[in-house]
């Protein structure tokens, strides 16, 4: 399996090599955030940050998901204040067009606990790239992460959450 982006198929992929690990090589991934290892591992801090991102209660209700404004709070939270504002127009029309899609994804993903143990049984090689200029949770996810995968590699490439997108010669090369 091999899955660049998308972190619902990222999550899917994992939990497939998990329950079918004999039809599984290995693993290339670009950053699994796995909020649930933040609950589990990191700190205080860690845990606060990222539920700031639902301070009002609003993030992952079906009525606001989707919305201008949750798109606004999402772009904002992985990519630093002000990122979807200074977004070029069509840019920000491209991300409209795919929120209604990408909310229950990233509801799942970030309401998801499973412990940091259960990607332990994941015994075939597991190659995972991480953006450069990443967002210190997302990279503090990953690096909680990386002890339970027993036969990982991690590599730095140029770029952000997007880079497979924004950067694929890049990604393709690292």
């Amino acid at each position: 399996i091999r899955i660049a982006t998308e972190n619902g198929l990222v999550l899917l992929a994992m939990t497939l090599a998990l329950r079918y690990p004999k039809r599984v090589r290995r693993l290339v991934l670009h950053e699994p955030v796995l909020w649930g290892v933040l609950y589990e591992d990191g700190t205080a801090e860690d845990v606060a940050s990222f539920e700031a991102i639902n301070a009002d209660g609003r993030f992952f209700d079906d009525d606001f998901g989707g919305t201008d404004e949750w798109l606004q709070r999402f772009v904002d939270f992985c990519r630093g204040e002000g990122t979807c504002a200074a977004m070029s127009e069509p840019r920000r029309a491209s991300q409209r067009s795919i929120a209604a899609k990408m909310f229950p994804e990233v509801r799942q993903l970030c309401l998801d606990r499973t412990p940091r143990a259960t990607w332990s049984a994941l015994k075939m090689p597991v190659r995972l790239t991480c953006g450069r200029d990443t967002i210190r949770l997302q990279k503090r996810a990953l690096e909680l992460l990386m002890p339970a995968l027993g036969d990982a590699r991690l590599s730095e490439i140029p770029g952000a959450h997007m880079a497979p997108i924004t950067r694929a010669r890049s990604t393709a090369d690292a």
